[in-house]
């Protein structure tokens, strides 16, 4: 199974999972701050301000820890 991912990028798969937890995390954040009287459109910025931190924060996590180098054809 290795060596089928040799060579691959996995960032796209640590990026999927933050985004998955930034979106189902930060909806329930949200929705938290707004039964606590916080304004709606203050609770969605923070919603979308996770949920893209979270992306960026899993791929690239995600790029550094595949540790692809650009292995040669035939290797």
């Amino acid at each position: 199974m290795r060596e089928q991912l040799r060579g691959r990028n996995l960032a796209h798969v640590g990026c999927l999972l933050g985004l998955i937890i930034g979106l189902s995390g930060g909806i329930a954040l949200a929705w938290s701050l707004i039964l606590h009287n916080m304004a709606v459109g203050t609770a969605l910025s923070i919603w979308l301000g996770l949920t893209v931190i979270l992306g960026a924060a899993g791929y690239t996590i995600g790029n550094l820890t595949t540790g692809h180098k650009d292995a040669l054809p035939g290797e």
